[in-house]
């Protein structure tokens, strides 16, 4: 089997389909956490929208989520003055239900249930204040950094990643990101991807080729990686998500290009195996598993 057809092995592996066990999980917790925004807040009629990479298409199953943003209206201060205060009152009502760990702009949800004490359910609520009546711009609390909000567009992240035509690279190097523990923030992961293979022709591919131009990006910019928000890019500054795994980020690259130029993709995703006649993927143990717990979370409304 060629590197490109061991990839689209590995991509159907990674695929979770919409009937899947753990997208009606998702489902109904996002229609139980809907019902409790609306509800609670009934009098300022928030907007509920749905991101994460279920709505990019970028889904993978061995690190997957979904963002379910509560918007408020700007010139509404029901659930509070300031975005710290909406950002409170949204964690206090989710907590009801969920063991809510609070993020740098997301609550986390966590079954609080004796039994399931902590399981996570790949949900991150991202309460915020819309920027104007427009509905485009919001404004986010920001846990920690040189300021406490940050400005940015929902629409704009899930339109930018899903018209890329990179997706298929994206899932793959979401699921390197998983198995080497790198903990790269999804939504810079997503737009690094982008940059790096920015009108190539492999783009939609998933290919072996452009993988290797991904890696070559990260290693060749070992001194100058960047992410740039497309929903703002003079007022958000990601360098921060980078900064602290800039090198081991550029050292796990060269590595998976050591790997390409030995043809040896199994250190990198895993060794694939055939059950009769229908392939199937089961992902060896590595050193890499040990962090299998603590995968990367996305960014913001990534």
């Amino acid at each position: 089997m060629n590197a490109d057809s061991y990839l689209q092995e590995i991509l159907k592996q990674q695929t979770l389909k919409e009937d899947s066990t753990e997208i009606k999980e998702l489902i109904r917790h996002r229609n139980e956490v809907e019902a409790l925004i609306i509800n609670e807040f009934a009098n300022s009629s928030p907007t509920i929208d749905f991101g994460g990479s279920h709505a990019k298409g970028t889904m993978i199953k061995a690190n997957f989520d979904i963002d379910i943003v509560s918007y408020f209206p700007h010139d509404d201060t029901e659930p509070g003055d300031s975005l710290k205060e909406i950002f409170k009152s949204v964690s206090e009502l989710l907590s009801q239900n969920y063991t809510v760990r609070e993020g740098t702009s997301a609550l986390r949800l966590q079954s609080k249930d004796s039994i399931t004490l902590g399981r996570d359910f790949h949900i991150d609520v991202v309460p915020g204040r819309w920027v104007d009546d427009e509905g485009g711009d919001s404004y986010l609390h920001v846990n920690k950094g040189p300021k406490n909000w940050l400005k940015t567009n929902l629409r704009k992240h899930i339109d930018y990643v899903a018209k890329s035509k990179a997706i298929d690279t994206i899932k793959l190097a979401k699921f390197w990101n998983y198995q080497a523990g790198l903990k790269i923030k999804t939504f810079v992961l997503e737009l690094m991807v982008i940059d790096a293979l920015n009108g190539t022709d492999e783009l939609a591919l998933g290919s072996a080729e452009a993988m290797k131009k991904f890696w070559l990006y990260l290693k060749d910019n070992r001194d100058t990686l960047r992410a740039e928000d497309p929903a703002n890019p003079t007022g958000n500054d990601l360098s921060g998500l980078i900064e602290e795994i800039r090198y081991t980020i550029c050292d796990a690259a060269e590595d998976a290009l050591e790997h390409c130029s030995e043809n040896d993709w199994c250190k990198i995703f895993g060794k694939l195996e055939t059950d009769t006649d229908i392939p199937r993927i089961s992902i060896l143990s590595s050193t890499a598993n040990a962090y299998a717990q603590t995968a990367a979370k996305p960014w913001g409304v990534g």
